[in-house]
């Protein structure tokens, strides 16, 4: 696994944090997912419509999955130009629901039972 952020510092506390947790991952200078089969767009890029892409997509190639977490618009940006390289690709929605598993997990193990509401 590789990890790009713009900046180098979120990227290598990332790539620390899941090298701990025993993936096997660096942190990259550059936006390039060439050698991957699945490139996520992790960041709010895409949300509006100047935004600019994440990554240059001339580095798509049609074996590799495109996944998005952006949710509005449907099918951004990024997953368009991947669509028009014959890339497959995963929408932000679909991302989201196989996260709520670990999600509602993660919220019964932390939520605090008894505890006042904030206000």
């Amino acid at each position: 696994m590789r990890v790009f952020d713009v900046s180098s510092d979120r990227a290598s506390a990332l790539a620390t944090r899941l090298s701990r947790a025993g993936y096997p991952v660096t942190a990259a200078d550059t936006p390039d997912p060439s050698g991957f089969s699945l490139v996520v767009n992790a960041t709010p890029l895409g949300m509006r419509p100047d935004d600019p892409l994440p990554l240059d997509p001339a580095l798509l190639s049609p074996e590799m999955l495109v996944a998005d977490v952006v949710m509005k618009p449907r099918v951004t940006s990024f997953l368009e130009q991947a669509r028009a390289r014959r890339c497959e690709i995963q929408l932000g929605e679909a991302v989201m629901l196989y996260q709520l598993d670990a999600q509602i997990e993660f919220f019964r193990e932390n939520l605090v039972v008894g505890a006042p509401a904030a206000r």
